[in-house]
């Protein structure tokens, strides 16, 4: 049951209200007050699954880190930053704690070159790949893709490409699903929330791949070493 430690006694006066706990990771909504026809107003504990239903539970609810239950995921509650929440479809982000970016070799393709540093990146909560945006980015040359990366330029003393994925601090780690593809030397920390990966070879691509699809990249909820229950704000739904 998701209500824990309801009151009880034998007559409730109007206006009185009785309080509820909801079982994480429930979220309450709404109140159970005692009104004058002898009725309760209405309140139920309720799963809050994205930006969207943080809004509905609180107008005032604004840019910030949420609490956010993914249903497919067996209720893992992640931390999540709701972006753009004055529109009517907030984006989903994940806040890095640590260095996360890709490096691509000047001279191998003119679509990607430099080095991108990624603060935030976009995932989609129903399959958890992340979403090339750069919402979130600062980048040298020209903005690279998150997760993957280039060879060594053909111009002589040039760096080869490298990329790196570190998720500690946050409640995610890359999918065992997710990986590097190429001549590409890739390490995996232990509980795989560190991925870093050097490519070789003369503009050759390292391609990421997830759930066997070219050029997507995703995570999984961590069971472990999870942010900090205040680091976020668990929504109440008024």
């Amino acid at each position: 049951m998701p209500i824990l430690n309801a009151q009880s006694q034998m007559v409730w006066e109007i206006g009185e209200e009785v309080k509820y706990v909801c079982d994480p990771p429930f979220s309450p909504r709404g109140r159970r007050v005692c009104q004058s026809d002898g009725s309760w107003t209405d309140f139920s504990c309720v799963l809050v699954t994205d930006c969207s239903q943080v809004k509905t539970c609180n107008n005032a609810y604004d840019d910030g880190e949420y609490w956010i239950v993914l249903e497919k995921y067996n209720n893992a509650r992640v931390k999540i930053y709701c972006h753009d929440m004055s529109s009517d479809t907030p984006g989903h982000f994940v806040s890095f704690q640590e260095d996360n970016y890709s490096v691509m070799p000047t001279g191998c393709y003119g679509s990607y070159c430099g080095r991108t540093n990624f603060t935030k990146i976009k995932i989609d909560l129903d399959n958890l790949q992340i979403e090339q945006v750069h919402t979130f980015a600062e980048w040298s040359c020209k903005p690279g893709p998150y997760g993957r990366t280039m060879g060594c330029s053909s111009d002589a003393g040039a760096d080869c490409g490298t990329v790196q994925v570190n998720l500690e601090g946050t409640s995610f780690k890359v999918s065992s699903q997710s990986t590097l593809a190429g001549n590409v030397d890739t390490i995996f920390s232990s509980n795989h929330s560190l991925m870093h990966g050097k490519c070789n070879g003369w503009c050759s691509p390292c391609f990421s791949y997830h759930q066997g699809i070219l050029r997507r990249f995703g995570f999984s909820p961590k069971e472990h070493d999870i942010p900090d229950e205040d680091s976020a704000t668990k929504p109440t739904c008024v």
